[in-house]
């Protein structure tokens, strides 16, 4: 058992979670080469969204979603023009699916956009993961969503 604290507005939240938890992304995130390890925090009741907190910087959290629930049809997309190295990419097959989530960022407006373009895929077995990029001209990494989608499970 390993212990993460995570500064808060309130002070700090302590994290428990063991090594198999972590989510590993070896060559880091787009434009942040060196957050590599996280944790999928969920409330106990899980909807759609979830928060991947860093544990190689605890101030580091990204809010995210599994995309089904705004943009139906997805995964197989993603599945489809993923790179072929990545997890799942290029072979739709029910044995190669990872996981795929999402960020979310909130505007200035109080709205939530979603990047499309730059989902993440993560193998659940392994716990690797990877962000990928895809056609520009298909996604983009500032889709508006509709907060009832988040709020209802996408139901």
């Amino acid at each position: 058992m390993a212990v993460l604290a995570v500064p808060t507005d309130a002070g700090q939240l302590d994290l428990e979670y063991q090594p198999d938890d972590v989510i590993t992304f070896s060559e880091g995130l787009i434009g942040c080469p060196d957050w590599h390890e996280f944790l999928l925090v969920q409330d106990e009741d899980p909807g759609p969204a979830g928060v991947l907190q860093s544990v190689d910087d605890p101030l580091v959290a990204l809010l995210v979603v599994d995309p089904e629930v705004i943009a139906p049809g997805y995964h197989a997309a993603v599945h489809q023009h993923a790179p072929t190295d990545s997890p799942g990419g290029g072979d739709p097959g029910p044995a190669n699916q990872p996981a795929v989530l999402v960020t979310l960022t909130e505007q200035p407006d109080g709205s939530y956009t979603a990047n499309l373009l730059g989902p993440l895929l993560i193998d659940p077995v392994s716990r690797q993961a990877r962000q990928v990029v895809l056609d520009p001209a298909r996604y983009s990494s500032r889709h508006p969503i509709d907060p009832a989608a988040l709020n209802a499970g996408g139901a």
